[in-house]
């Protein structure tokens, strides 16, 4: 419970929160705080509203944008928030958190499988899962990683979280989650609180 209701304020930092569709530098259509709508499907059940009419939007309407933004590959490079005015739909008051945490509910679903003792984790190497797998998708091949939360060993863990190139906010993202696996690793060392998250501070 301590990771969920964290969550947003963890990532907004690292990814932004913007209300329309964009496309991240990979040149895939992203919105609210870094959610992945590519393909098309993925776009079509969010919230979308008609600003000025206060509707939501249709299903014709909502892939015509879809398509306005994925055209505008000339963009991509110069942040999120350029779309602005190439989008016109835009998510319902709420929206981007309701999309954010649709999208942690899944993560989750998909790490509790690839880790089934997810559950016994302290709540700082949740976060620091959650966040990795937020940037490179639940399926994060990073073997030795893997390994070690497994293992359950969190120290170790610190180690190969790592994403590269480490410059912008990856290099953030970077510290907060080597900070959040020491923070597991001390709480397994004194047998703290594991639903405690010690995130933002060291523990």
């Amino acid at each position: 419970a301590s990771v969920s209701e964290a969550f947003v304020r963890f990532s907004t930092p690292l990814e932004g929160a913007l209300g329309f569709m964009y496309l991240d530098q990979l040149g895939l259509v992203t919105t609210s705080i870094g959610v992945l709508v590519d393909p098309l499907p993925l776009a079509l059940g969010l919230p979308w509203i008609v600003p000025g009419e206060g509707r939501t939007a249709t299903r014709q309407e909502i892939a015509e944008d879809w398509e306005r933004v994925h055209e505008r590959q000339d963009l991509r490079m110069r942040g999120g928030a350029t779309y602005a005015q190439v989008a016109r739909l835009r998510l319902a008051p709420g929206g981007i958190e309701l999309v954010a945490r649709r999208k942690l509910d899944d993560m989750v679903s998909k790490l509790r499988r690839r880790f089934p003792d997810w559950d016994q984790w302290p709540a700082d190497a949740q976060l620091a899962a959650l966040s990795l797998a937020w940037a490179c998708g639940p399926a994060f091949r990073y073997p030795k990683l893997a390994g070690h939360l497994k293992a359950q060993d969190w120290r170790a863990a610190a180690t190969e979280t790592d994403i590269r190139p480490d410059h912008g906010t990856i290099r953030k993202r970077n510290e907060w989650q080597r900070q959040c696996y020491e923070n597991a690793a001390r709480c397994y060392d004194t047998m703290g609180d594991r639903e405690r998250l010690w995130w933002p501070e060291m523990a």
